[in-house]
């Protein structure tokens, strides 16, 4: 387990990170610019900084000079995020024997890989011509046909709680990353699971109702609270949905306003 620093004005690149972090073990502190980088690095001596190059009031390098100029942080190593190809050239604070530069958008599993090149743990990852990772720790492997239900092939690599990272956002990461398995999802006595495969969601359904499909997905959209898991895996059988994630969320959020709409007025 390490700490990482997290340095991004981008709210959904530090919810996405975090989750990602979080999930491996890691302990995770976030800010949103490089001065409010230093303040935490002060409270708590980070293991790894990823940072955004560009900031709003300073950048990724001036921030990577400051923090080891302290003295009881001038060997930590950063993982530079390059939003624009101009930027992905190495900069005068970069250290080629601990640092890496990561381009965005990137995969879950080359981010991860980077934290462990950091922290000594992994080699570091080899990349295909096109920029994509060859093989990940994430990546799916071949696995005997499974009945759509069948979960025990399946293994959790993505947990948290919905009122901190809600099923839209969740969704959103698994149709980016492509992934196929089942989210689960549970609130009071309640349990409902979405499958998807290669990142789309093809069925879902809530025990004990007869909420399928679509339907489903919408009602499980508007649960506030509870916990989710996502079990990476093998999904066969038909796709029962035929809609994308996007019209999904979409018609999720449009049939939630209808029912705040008449909530209001009854």
């Amino acid at each position: 387990m390490a700490r990482v620093l997290v340095v991004d004005d981008d709210p959904w690149t530090q919810r996405m990170v975090s989750a990602v972090l979080s999930q491996s073990g890691h302990i995770v502190d976030l800010a949103s610019d490089g001065w409010e980088a230093l303040i935490r690095a002060g409270r708590a001596r980070p293991d790894v900084v990823i940072s955004e190059l560009k900031l709003p009031t300073t950048d990724g390098w001036r921030l990577a000079s400051a923090l080891r100029n302290r003295p009881e942080s001038p060997d930590i190593p950063f993982i530079f995020l390059a939003s624009l190809r101009s930027e992905r050239a190495p900069g005068p604070a970069f250290r080629p024997e601990m640092d890496q530069m990561l381009p965005k958008p990137f995969r879950l599993e080359q981010l991860e890989d980077a934290v462990g090149t950091a922290l000594g743990r992994v080699p570091p990852r080899r990349i295909t011509p096109r920029g994509m990772p060859a093989v990940g720790p994430h990546g799916l492997r071949p696995a005997p046909p499974a009945r759509p239900d069948a979960e025990a092939a399946r293994r959790t690599v993505l947990s948290g709680v919905l009122d901190e990272f809600g099923l839209s956002s969740l969704l959103i990461v698994l149709e980016l990353e492509r992934k196929s398995g089942v989210v689960i999802l549970r609130a009071a006595q309640s349990v409902g699971r979405i499958y998807l495969r290669q990142g789309r969601v093809v069925r879902a359904h809530i025990e004990g109702s007869d909420r399928r499909g679509q339907l489903a997905v919408y009602d499980l959209l508007g649960w506030p609270r509870g916990r989710f898991e996502f079990n990476v895996g093998e999904v066969s059988g038909e796709d029962e949905i035929g809609s994308s994630t996007s019209f999904l969320l979409l018609e999720g959020a449009r049939l939630q306003d209808e029912r705040d709409h008449d909530k209001e007025n009854n």
